[in-house]
């Protein structure tokens, strides 16, 4: 059966620079590192958390499968406190919003606006907001 989320997955051509973003900037914790046998070769690998939101980042054996187009998963979207805050926040982490905030009639009403990650992965930033 299943029983909810385990984790997201985010290809990177470059670990380290993809730590640093969600570690040092976006103040994620890492609970593992480690190389990753696969079918196709090993891979480089991680695990990051903030609350219940896991991402399993990982430097694929074969980089071309680092794609930095949209695909059927469009974006992943993390949940906020104080939106203004985050925002300041992430500005001075050198993170830059490539859409303002706006709210939206989804679930009873919800704040969000975008950022995206060093492998150009789509991130909703999103708040509960009455309307």
């Amino acid at each position: 059966m299943i029983t909810g989320l385990m984790h997201i997955a985010v290809y990177t051509k470059n670990m380290d620079e993809t730590m640093d973003f969600y570690v040092n900037r976006l103040k994620f914790t890492n609970t593992w590192k480690g190389m990753v046998m696969t079918r196709n070769g090993m891979a480089n690998a991680a695990v990051v958390k903030m609350g219940d939101c896991v991402l399993e980042l990982v430097v694929p054996p074969d980089l071309g499968k680092v794609n930095r187009l949209a695909g059927p998963v469009q974006h992943f979207a993390l949940r906020v406190q104080n939106m203004n805050e985050t925002i300041e926040f992430l500005r001075s982490q050198g993170i830059e919003i490539s859409e303002e905030p706006e709210d939206i009639a989804f679930e009873g009403g919800v704040r969000h606006c975008f950022i995206y990650g060093p492998s150009n992965e789509r991130i909703e930033l999103a708040e509960r907001v009455p309307l």
